[in-house]
């Protein structure tokens, strides 16, 4: 993984964790605490190949096939709200992704 990937990746899931516990604080406390495990392995020193696989690990856990951040979206009871709140996590998961499915 490249160090701009890793930036990359760093500043993404600490947007993530911004929209978790405003939104969904109370129901996404596992993945709080695994997205700060993640941000700690990717701020850690040390060897790439160690990092990368801390980073698929996390990832891994973080969005399963069904549950978890996979599943995470803003709720709003007006369709159009709800899609503009969604659409700046969407993105961010797209970056994200764009970048980890070239390591799993």
């Amino acid at each position: 993984m490249t160090k701009q990937e890793i930036d990359i990746l760093h500043d993404s899931f600490c947007k993530i964790k911004e929209y978790v516990n405003k939104y969904g604080k109370n129901n996404y406390r596992v993945q709080l605490r695994f997205i700060e495990e993640l941000l700690n392995s990717l701020e850690e020193e040390i060897t790439n190949d160690n990092k990368q696989e801390k980073i698929v690990y996390y990832y891994s856990i973080l969005y399963p096939p069904y549950g978890g951040l996979s599943d995470f979206y803003i709720p709003h009871s007006d369709y159009k709200t709800r899609i503009k709140l969604n659409k700046p996590l969407n993105e961010i998961n797209d970056r994200v992704w764009a970048i980890m499915k070239l390591y799993i």
